[in-house]
């Protein structure tokens, strides 16, 4: 999971509203799918709503919202910390 930009929270602190962590997994058809079908199965996972800390200062509720925002996209993917995420960035070439 890369970093995310802040413009989305941003807008959820200045409104004081939650974001809705979503991520989609890809998995490999199973069953009797693996016969029929040859692209992957996407799962989408949604998480429990983040909301924005409205007793911090406006850029550190930004970023606190952001960060927990990550971690919650990272949790739904099965990646349980910062370290094992940069161990699968490193995998894979970056655009």
């Amino acid at each position: 999971v890369r970093n995310f930009q802040s413009g989305t929270f941003q807008l959820a602190v200045e409104k004081g509203l939650p974001i809705l962590p979503m991520a989609v997994k890809y998995r490999a058809p199973r069953g009797i799918y693996k016969w029929f079908k040859k692209d992957p199965n996407a799962e989408l996972r949604i998480g429990a709503p983040v909301v924005p800390d409205m007793t911090l200062p406006r850029q550190e509720a930004i970023a606190d919202l952001c960060a927990r925002s990550r971690l919650a996209v990272m949790h739904l993917l099965g990646i349980e910390n910062e370290e094992e995420n940069t161990k699968i960035r490193e995998m894979f070439p970056t655009y």
